[in-house]
């Protein structure tokens, strides 16, 4: 049955379109990857604003890696269940609802606790842009895909160090987070406009 309809799906989007979506997709991965190296980047700038902790600084990095990847493979369940294209909008949201309450925090906790969310979400970002992915394109395009999607996740690494840099210097270390707001709310829009065409 999921591979029926795997096949209307390939049948039904144009090749550009295909295109298109694997490009939005891609970058929607991306920020999970950008979050990590750019709080990494910027730690020593978040600890004297702080006056955190070193174990403080240790959680805020380390509990979103932590609920990613505990959380991931159960995410992937999810959208096998109850749809990938639902549960990566409902990533898109989430992770950028607590990349704004991790852009406000008053305190370490709440940053700490921010962080988790946002790694909780980023779980179902993944593997479900991935599915999607999967499932749109024809086998035969499959390899050159995946490589692609890869290649754009992983570009998030690439930039963040710069861009961590950028936005602190321009603004604050703040904009880091809330850089991710905007970007996540205006694609779940796209995609839900797109989905009801």
């Amino acid at each position: 049955m999921v591979q029926g309809k795997r096949k209307i799906e390939v049948v039904l989007m144009s090749n550009a379109r295909r295109w298109w979506a694997l490009i939005g997709l891609g970058l929607a991965s991306s920020f999970v990857f950008t979050e990590l190296v750019m709080v990494a980047v910027i730690l020593g700038t978040i600890q004297v604003y702080f006056e955190a902790s070193y174990i403080q600084l240790q959680w805020i990095v380390n509990i979103y890696v932590l609920t990613t990847s505990v959380f991931m493979m159960t995410m992937g369940r999810f959208g096998d269940m109850f749809g990938n294209r639902t549960m990566a909008l409902l990533g898109m949201v989430g992770f950028g609802i607590s990349s704004f309450f991790a852009g406000i925090s008053p305190h370490p906790e709440w940053m700490i606790v921010s962080r988790a969310f946002q790694g909780f979400f980023g779980a179902l970002i993944i593997p479900c842009t991935l599915a999607l992915v999967n499932n749109i394109f024809p086998d035969e395009q499959k390899g050159r895909v995946i490589g692609v999607w890869n290649a754009l996740a992983m570009l998030g690494i690439a930039i963040a160090p710069v861009l961590a840099t950028a936005l602190h210097e321009i603004g604050s270390w703040r904009w880091i987070f809330f850089i991710h707001v905007p970007f996540m709310l205006i694609w779940t829009v796209l995609k839900k406009s797109e989905e009801k065409s």
